[in-house]
């Protein structure tokens, strides 16, 4: 019984291990995805500017 225990509490662990990485390369994704969109912004703000200047 005490071995079944154990095997079990392994898998949770190993599941809850592998909830955890999953939520991180999602928040990880998610914050190179905002990144991105507020650089592309960013570009396409300064190349308004530009032409707006010239």
């Amino acid at each position: 019984m005490a071995l079944h225990n154990l095997v079990s509490s392994k898998y949770a662990l190993k599941g809850c291990v592998t909830l955890v990485i999953k939520m991180k390369m999602t928040a990880i994704n998610g914050f190179l995805t905002l990144a991105a969109e507020t650089m592309l912004l960013a570009k396409e703000e300064s190349d308004g500017l530009w032409e707006e200047n010239s």
